[in-house]
Order: structure tokens, then sequence, then C-alpha cells
């Protein structure tokens, strides 16, 4: 015994004395050698192993897959003694035959497909994540909820690569669909990144073709059969491999220790007050992660596994669960809205008011967002609901219409500067772009798809009072719903300095100026810059409209005042401050321009879907039709013979199909005046 040792006193012992203990710590444990910490693992030398012949290991059940991945990731020392060509061959290869696993692809090591086989980390949330599915046709893992991780193909086309000949299928791809791996979807698809790579590689192999450059065939025939090679493993085990997942699925199905362990996780999460169905959902035998955490643990360390795992998986229980609960919340509010909606019409129809003025009332979706409407929407489930439970809603109608409008334009012009006048709004310097949805109709399965992520600008209180914008749900797309709220758009200052200017080179104020006026003024500009790009083209790359040169004829493109901004988001939103525009003052080439303009308006006016009757907002169930088809309407009708601009309305949401630039050819001087060229 230790003479230095002072027993605990009496005393001590009645008050419960206990030793003060230390830290745990891990921090020395890479300092361990391999061959100790192998034989702890239970990874030993063979008994006939020969002194100088190489070490080869006999790995036994005691250690999980996932246990050799976890020890590779601890650290640069674990994974250079774990992840080397002996290890590979004696110690990884060994694991995979211990399952039965069928053998890796060309170019892979053991390391790599035992981690691809019982790792369930997702290629693209890059994290592990139970619920994932191994898809062996592109030897890729994916989360069942990924929606963007695959991209549709049939054949893949190389135009212009000398050495394909035309049509090659090079990329892997799959039609498996589902948590099982065997179900299969109608189409084909493969993985994005991997086309990325396929396409980076041949293009580059192309050019340097292109250039000469020696050898490039020899590798590009490489590459090309390694990946020949590659297709024919996966044509040949991709089905094979499924039939192993599964029935590996089915052999731990049947294990009955593992599925008391599941069971215990499961009545772990039970105990915290989770859901059954949120809890079942999540912490399913699949997954694979709770096996590795639960195996071979002693009753001591199951409360700190048992914390792993819930700090793992909990996470995962709460999304599912608010998951459940929002779409429940969704699914209510869309049943009940079947009550609301006729109530709706009803009294939209008694207000016989034109269409100019019924558009710019609320959309029914927008109907959900109203906090006195919400009580019964979002009453809960057990409650009755009817068509009686919302007849106090036929008195708030109109104050729900007139809060709308009004939160609108609040809500657009908090974004602006301060300006003198009472309706900055209806200003030609009032420019915003649009929320990322805009609709002008109800029913979003005959939407053009131009309208969903609409990239026009809207200027005026008139296009603003017109249009109903929409933007996703943050809640809703966090929980992978795609749900969207009400909403306006975004003041754009570089654009509004710039509609200043235009609004200057027609010798107007931009204070007073409004939207309406700039339309009637009917001006067309050109830009400074494309002409400076049509001029390098041809002449110096340094030569621009301030240059040296002589009389010159540029073609280039004449701009409504609205486009010319259109034009100067979509071509030129880096350089925006700097940009120029000129004014067309030239009679002639303003007529000509105009003539063309006319030409296509025509043609636009028999083909473009943007007019409605004023007079009856139910023409053609509400949608827009051609310029041609409601003249025919007002006519057969209301016996309108000759149809004036008050008797039908233009959807300002397609503007910007209508202000479509023409191409004309003009002579610039050094003194900036454009006039038309001689013929």
């Amino acid at each position: 015994m230790n003479p230095d040792y002072e027993a605990p006193s009496q005393d001590a012992l009645q008050d419960g004395f206990r030793r003060p203990s230390r830290r745990r710590d891990l921090s020395l444990l890479p300092t361990v050698p391999l061959d100790v910490l192998l034989e702890v693992g239970g990874i030993r030398p063979s008994s006939g192993t020969a002194p100088h012949a190489k070490p080869l290991f006999q790995v036994r059940m005691l250690l999980e897959p996932m246990d050799l991945i976890t020890m590779a990731r601890a650290n640069k020392t674990f994974r250079r003694s774990l992840i080397n060509e002996e290890m590979d061959r004696d110690v990884w290869k060994r694991k995979r035959q211990q399952y039965e696993a069928p053998d890796p692809p060309p170019g892979w090591s053991e390391a790599k497909w035992v981690t691809f086989l019982f790792s369930s980390f997702c290629y693209d949330l890059e994290l592990c994540h139970p619920n994932v599915l191994t898809d062996f046709f592109i030897l890729k893992r994916a989360y069942l909820s990924a929606e963007d991780v695959h991209s549709d193909v049939e054949e893949y086309l190389l135009e212009g690569v000398p050495f394909t000949g035309g049509f090659k299928k090079l990329p892997t791809h799959s039609s498996l669909d589902g948590p099982s791996a065997k179900d299969e979807s109608e189409e084909e698809y493969c993985w994005r990144g991997e086309l990325d790579e396929i396409t980076r590689k041949v293009h580059t192999y192309t050019e340097l073709h292109d250039r000469g450059t020696l050898g490039v065939m020899d590798e590009f025939v490489a590459y090309w059969e390694g990946r020949l090679r590659h297709m024919e493993w996966i044509e040949t085990n991709a089905h094979a491999c499924n039939q192993w997942v599964e029935d590996l699925r089915e052999k731990r199905l049947q294990d009955r220790e593992y599925i008391n362990q599941i069971r215990s996780v499961r009545r772990h999460f039970y105990d915290l007050g989770y859901e059954v169905i949120d809890v079942d959902a999540v912490v399913r035998p699949e997954a694979q992660e709770i096996k590795g955490l639960s195996d071979n643990i002693t009753p001591r360390d199951q409360p700190l596994v048992m914390n792993n795992i819930k700090k793992k998986v909990e996470p995962q229980i709460v999304h599912h669960r608010d998951a459940r609960l929002y779409g429940i919340k969704i699914d209510l509010i869309e049943a009940r809205m079947e009550f609301l909606r006729p109530l709706y019409r009803e009294w939209m129809s008694s207000l016989g008011l034109k269409t100019e003025k019924l558009v710019t009332y609320p959309p029914e979706r927008y109907l959900t967002e109203v906090p006195i409407l919400l009580r019964v929407l979002q009453a809960r489930p057990s409650a009755t609901i009817t068509e009686k439970s919302f007849w106090y809603a036929r008195y708030q109608f109109p104050r729900i219409a007139e809060k709308y409008l009004d939160n609108k334009r609040r809500a657009l012009q908090d974004q602006l500067p301060q300006s003198p006048g009472e309706s900055p709004l209806d200003l030609a310097t009032s420019v915003f772009t649009p929320p990322p949805n805009v609709y002008d109709d109800e029913d979003e399965d005959v939407l053009h798809e131009w309208q969903k992520g609409w990239h026009g600008l809207v200027i005026g209180w008139k296009m603003h009072s017109m249009y109903h914008g929409w933007s996703p749900d943050e809640e809703g797309e966090e929980l992978g719903f795609e749900v969207e709220r009400w909403a306006v758009g975004t003041f754009q200052e570089e654009l509004s300095d710039l509609a200043a200017s235009l609004v200057r080179l027609c010798r107007r104020s931009p204070s007073t100026c409004t939207a309406d006026e700039m339309d009637h003024l009917d001006r067309r500009f050109l830009c400074r810059l494309c002409m400076n790009t049509e001029l390098s083209k041809r002449f110096r790359p340094s030569e621009d409209l301030d240059g040296t040169l002589g009389p010159t004829t540029i073609g280039v493109e004449a701009y409504t005042w609205r486009r010319a901004l259109y034009h100067a988001r979509v071509e030129h939103t880096d350089g925006m401050s700097q940009l120029k525009f000129t004014r067309l003052d030239s009679s002639t080439l303003l007529g000509r321009v105009k003539n063309l303009e006319c030409h296509l308006r025509r043609h636009q006016e028999r083909t473009l879907l943007a007019w409605r009757c004023n007079h009856c907002a139910e023409m053609n169930e509400g949608r827009p039709v051609t310029k041609v088809g409601v003249m025919q309407h007002l006519r057969e009708t209301h016996g309108i013979a000759s149809p004036g601009k008050d008797d039908f309305l233009f959807c300002e949401l397609y503007r910007f199909h209508v202000d479509r630039p023409c191409k004309v050819d003009m002579l610039y001087e050094r003194r900036e005046t454009i006039r038309a060229p001689v013929p």
C-alpha cells in the first residue's frame, strides 16, 4: 500500500465520499501502436504469418464496416494507417468478402467501395443521412426527397468532336426511383456532376486536338476505353448489387438483436414525447448509422451511445414532425377554401365593375393570408367548417380588397426615395423588378412558362395594380413544400437613375414626368455601348463613338423607353452605371422604325394572348386571348361594331413581349448626328 495514502474518514464515508474523477480524454488515442489498436478492435495478424511476409489481418465480426470508416475519418494518422495498399488488400477486402459484397468497379479501391456500400453519405446534401438511395446504375447516393440531383438524359450528343462520331452514351444513367432501389421510373436520368465532368473532358481533348497537341489521341482513347469499361461493369453488376442490398436488408430485418435495438431507440424518443408516426419514419431498420452506434455496447455506455443517437436523429424527427403538421395545415386550408371561393366569386360578380378594375382586386389565393379569414381556415381539424362558417366574410370582402391595394401601395412606396409628388409610383423613375413569380390568372395550369420566374420590369402604378406577385414561403421551402406567399417587387435604384436620364433626353423633369407621359411621347432610343461594340467589330477594338471616325453606317436596335430599361437590365447588368442612351431624332429613321414595329404588332395581335374584354371578366374563363379574338367577342357578344380602346384591356404583364426592338441601318458622324443612309 502507498504509505502516503490516507483513508477517508468515517464522516466522509457517511456523506457519500467520492474520489475526484478525471476528465475522459481521447487525445492520446492516435499515439497507441496500431497493432494494439487493431487487436482491441478485433483485427489482428494471422497466426501463420511468416516474419518476413507482409502482415495479413483477420477481420472479426466485432468490428462493423462503419467502425472502420469512422476510424479512417477520425484523423490523419488513422487515415494513413488504414487507407493504403496493404490495408486495402488485407483489411477492407476481407471486410467486404465477409459480407459477401460484390467486387468493386474498375478504378475503385476496396476502401472506397466499402465506404460506398455501408456509409449513408448523401452526394447531394453532402452530409450523412439515414434515408438515402444507393443507386448502383450511377454509383451515387442521394437523399430520397432530393429533387435537383439528377439531370434527365436520353443520349448525350458530342457535336463537333472528331473522336466520337456523333451520338454516344458516355454518362451512366439510371431509372431507379423510390426507397427500395428496385422501383423504376419512366424516364432515365444521369448525375449532373458526372455529365459536366464528361463535357469538360471531351471539350478539353477537342481543343488540344485542334491545336495539334501530340499524344492527345492516345489519351482520349484511354479515357474513352476507361468509360466503356466503367459502363460495362455497371451493366453487368448493377442488378446483382441491388439484389445484394436487398438480401442484406432482409437479413438485418430478421436479426432479432438489431430489431430490439431499433425498438429501444424508438422507445427512447417515444418517452421524449414524439409521435409514433414521426419516430418510425426516421428510426428505420435501413438506418445503418443507428446500427453502427448501438452495436457492441455495455450497459454502462448505453446512456452515452443513446445521447449520440439523439444528437443525430432528433433533428430529423423534428423536421419530419414539422413537415407533417405543415402539410396537414396546407391541406386543411385548401379543403376549407372550397367553401370560401364561391362566396368571393359571387361578391365579385355583384360589383358590376369593368375588367380593368376587377383585375386589381386581390386574387382568391390571397384570402389564405387574411387574418380574419385564417381564424376559420386554420381552425382545429376536428372543427366542422361549412359555407355558413364564412357568412361574416361577405361583409369583409370590401375592406379586404381596399386593404390589399393599400398594403401593396405602401410596401412599394416604402422602397422609393423621397419624392415631392403625391403619386411617386406613377413616375417614370418608379422602376421595380417583380417577385419570383407573377401571375395574372388564377389557374396556374394554363400559365405560360415565361410567366413563372418572369424577368420583366414593373413601371408605374397601373402595371403594379394589375399583376399579383408571389415569392416562396421560407418555412414551407425548408420543409420541402412549394408554397408561395404574396409579395411585391423590388425597387432598382440603378434602373431608376437610367430612367431619369431617358426622361431628360425627352426634355422632361424626372421628378414630375409619369410613365403614361413617357408612353405618350413614344420616343426611341439607341444604346451607345452596343453601337461601340458594333464599331469595334468592324474597326479597331479601341474605336468608339467619340473617336476620329468619319461618317459610317451602323446597324443598331431602336428601343422604346421601357424596352431600353429592360435591355439595360438583361444585357448590361455589370456596367449599368456607365450606360448611356442616345435619342433617335431622325424623322426618316423614326418613321422606318415605327413602320417595322407596326408590322410586328399586327402579327402579335393575331398570336399573342394578352387582351381581355373590358365589359365581362368571364370571357374565356377570365383568361387573355388575342386582340383579334377579343374584337370578335365584342362585336358578336356585346354588339359593338367598332370597338374602341375602352372596350378591351391590354394585360400589362405582356408588355415586354409587345415592345420588341427593331434593327435599322443608320449613318453616324462625329458630330453625333444620326440620319438615314443614302440608298
